[in-house]
């Protein structure tokens, strides 16, 4: 229940009355799930972006000068990541840290990332212009992007999805939150009539 409680949307803007959950800033909120599980002994089987920044430092890349994360709460519509983050914003910012030389940034984004990417240049084109977006942004490399949408998405809305945790949730508890998050309907697979787009 406690999970429910914290992970759960009071509306599609707000969370709980007396939760606040943000999320991990920097490099350590990418790298893995949970680098702690059984004292870090099974940290590995929990990675997400762990291994490209391992990679990454081995070019000679560092966190904080040329390697910046982005983390966001992806239960959360992406104007509700601005107005109430003002994540869009910080990431501009980031974004112009990085390149301090001039030559454009590399952005990287996996699965949900990827509908958050466009969402951040759009906000940008409409504060600074399409110059800002030419000078600052080299290129954008998507991985696992759900482009045309999620099963899961629609999935978890219906009939609910645990995501892994069985322990802590039942189904009908995954159902309750699963409807909480702002951010699915974003998600919702794409479909196909004649020559125009449906959601489905």
């Amino acid at each position: 229940l406690r999970t429910l409680e914290h992970l759960m949307l009071k509306g599609p803007e707000e969370e709980m009355p007396g939760v606040r959950v943000r999320a991990v800033p920097g490099v350590s909120g990418v790298d893995f799930l949970d680098p702690d599980s059984l004292f870090g002994l099974i940290a590995n089987s929990t990675y997400v972006f762990a291994p490209a920044v391992e990679a990454l430092k081995a070019l000679g890349y560092k966190e904080g000068e040329n390697m910046f994360a982005a983390s966001y709460d992806w239960r959360m519509a992406p104007k509700v990541l601005e107005s109430r983050d003002g994540y869009f914003t910080h990431l501009g910012e980031m974004v112009e840290q990085a390149d301090k030389h001039g030559t454009g940034v590399v952005l990287i984004a996996h699965s949900m990332g990827n509908k958050v990417v466009p969402y951040f240049l759009n906000h940008m084109l409409a504060i600074a212009g399409q110059e800002w977006i030419d000078q600052h942004i080299y290129a954008w490399v998507a991985a696992g992007a759900p482009f045309l949408g999620a099963r899961c998405a629609a999935r978890s809305t219906l009939l609910g999805d645990r995501m892994g945790l069985e322990s802590f949730l039942t189904m009908p508890e995954a159902v309750i939150l699963g409807r909480s998050f702002s951010s699915s309907p974003w998600l919702f697979p794409l479909g196909e009539e004649g020559d125009r787009l449906m959601y489905l």
